[in-house]
């Protein structure tokens, strides 16, 4: 049997998880603004997203919470953890870090990043300075400016066992984010543990390249 009858049928199992998930809107409160423009919002149990580790073959060790806004995006990741946090920059991936995949338009059919994907990273600690930034990889000349560190709002909350991150991405480091004119959004992320474990959603970084491959994220429902 040749290696390509080996494959028919087959097909890596996140294609049969659904990729489509509602994404809630939150009330700004102004009385969490922790810089001119920017909201860090409470979540509730309504903006958790799915947990889809057992489709993976992963252990989830991370609940992440979202929502969105006019003025950007809401996130509260709660992560456990065990050990004492590591940060590494530029390679966080291998240590504690939190990654986040946004394409705003959700085109299903691109083959790699264009102007509208975004790529941030977190970091639980500061790593010389560094706790957060764009690192969007574009392939062809479809791209636009990484947005500023300065412009992400980013709080640790730290646990005897792990931490929470409560996250705003203001619609300026959004490239054509625009709630009125497209309802769905473009979503995946990646939450690195320096132990070695990995958590992900809609797609796992075994069957794709998560930060080149837009067209395989899921599409998150604005309502």
């Amino acid at each position: 049997m040749s290696d390509d009858e080996d494959l028919i049928g087959f097909a890596p199992v996140d294609f049969f998880f659904s990729k489509e998930v509602d994404c809630y809107q939150v009330v700004e409160d102004k009385k969490l603004q922790t810089s001119p423009g920017s909201t860090l919002a409470k979540l509730t149990n309504k903006y958790l997203l799915p947990s889809v580790g057992e489709v993976f073959g992963e252990e989830s060790f991370a609940k992440v919470f979202m929502g969105w806004q006019p003025s950007g995006l809401s996130f509260q990741i709660q992560v456990k953890q065990d050990q004492a946090l590591v940060v590494l920059y530029p390679d966080f991936r291998q240590g504690d870090s939190i990654e986040l995949f946004i394409d705003t338009r959700a085109i299903a059919s691109a083959k790699t990043t264009h102007r509208f994907c975004h790529h941030f990273y977190f970091l639980p600690e500061r790593f010389e300075g560094r706790q957060a930034g764009e690192c969007t990889r574009f392939r062809s000349e479809d791209s636009h400016p990484l947005c500023s560190e300065d412009l992400l709002s980013v709080d640790i909350q730290k646990q005897p066992k792990g931490y929470t991150a409560t996250i705003f991405i203001p619609k300026e480091c959004l490239v054509g984010f625009d709630p009125q004119k497209g309802s769905y959004l473009g979503f995946t992320y990646r939450i690195n543990s320096s132990q070695g474990q990995v958590q992900h959603f809609a797609m796992t970084s075994d069957d794709a390249r998560l930060d080149t491959m837009p067209g395989l994220w899921a599409h998150l429902h604005l309502v």
